[in-house]
């Protein structure tokens, strides 16, 4: 394909017809051969997977409004939009496409837009490692997304998706550091910390591996201790438990199960590849017991079925099904 990309990043308009295309298929093919293809369109270049994601907030808001979206409108709709303005003053126009009606598009859409234009962010089974300017150092785990807020008065990171470690140092202006997540700020004690966004209801998890940080949601605050962790939302901190010693194994490429269910370890394990992968309800609760390199999935899939009375079903590449033997 020649597809190009806008000085400012925008996708040119053969990527926004591509996606539109894609849209109209798959509105009426949803079959593992078609969402295959699809995905191996947008892992192909990043402004195809731009593209989607703006052609998928479309789509959705039009789905909420009860009304078919056609894709060629759509298509039309996003190049104008696209070609006027750089991204984040383009985020807005987006915003308005639809009307007033828009402001519900920030239920998913505009979020995931902000992962889009995030200053850092990794794709799925990506990790990557940052130094700030004041020292601090900062890894991003699968799928993941910051923001990244330095002045005179403040160190912030916003956690836009994903999960992070933080490694503070101290700062010569003496600005407080802080990370802002979608259920509250975190106020680290000169520490090491893990911060995660799960997946139920807006909740966040965060773990210390050293010093202390303060959780600080709509109301009160709680200090965790090292070796600690514990799930919060805006509204409450659950009771903190010990903190598990692989918790931060993906900084070395690796997940460690302890007995973990089946079922639980391959949604581990699917966070660092595309695609669906499932096991049977037979063996969901099989323990798993091990270390497996999650820079290597399916090296890590071919260990299991080895190791466990498992059997892999490969319909794709991206639709994998684990079975009793």
């Amino acid at each position: 394909m020649n597809d190009s990309t806008a000085p400012d990043g925008q996708p040119e308009l053969a990527a926004i017809r591509q996606a539109a295309r894609w849209l109209a298929r798959l509105q009426a093919d949803r079959s593992p051969a078609a969402l295959e293809a699809c995905l191996d369109w947008r892992r192909a270049r990043p402004e195809h997977e731009l593209a989607w994601q703006r052609m998928n907030a479309l789509s959705s808001q039009f789905s909420a409004r009860g009304t078919p979206m056609d894709p060629a409108v759509a298509s039309d709709t996003l190049h104008r939009a696209t070609a006027r303005d750089g991204r984040r003053r383009n985020l807005k126009r987006l915003l308005g496409i639809t009307g007033a009606s828009a402001l519900a598009w920030s239920l998913g859409g505009e979020r995931a837009v902000r992962v889009q234009l995030a200053d850092y962010r990794t794709a799925t089974g990506e990790r990557s490692h940052h130094v700030l300017p004041d020292g601090t150092r900062l890894a991003l785990n699968t799928g993941s997304a910051v923001d990244i807020r330095f002045d005179d008065a403040q160190r912030s990171v916003v956690l836009r998706a994903g999960e992070i470690h933080v490694q503070t140092a101290a700062d010569r202006l003496g600005r407080p550091f802080r990370v802002q997540t979608r259920a509250g700020t975190l106020a680290p004690v000169g520490t090491r910390f893990l911060v995660r966004e799960l997946d139920d209801g807006g909740a966040v998890r965060l773990g210390v591996l050293e010093g202390a940080v303060d959780i600080r949601p709509d109301h009160g605050s709680v200090r965790i201790a090292a070796g600690r962790q514990a799930d919060f939302s805006a509204r409450a901190i659950d009771a903190s438990v010990a903190l598990g010693r692989s918790a931060a194994a993906w900084l070395n490429g690796m997940l460690v199960a302890d007995r973990m269910p089946l079922r639980a370890f391959l949604h581990e394990l699917g966070r660092y590849r595309p695609g669906i992968l499932a096991c049977d309800d037979a063996v969901a609760q099989l323990p798993v017991v091990g270390a497996f390199s999650i820079d290597d999935t399916d090296a890590s899939l071919a260990l299991l079925a080895q190791t466990l009375p498992l059997r892999l079903a490969r319909h794709t590449r991206y639709w994998v099904r684990v079975l009793p033997a």
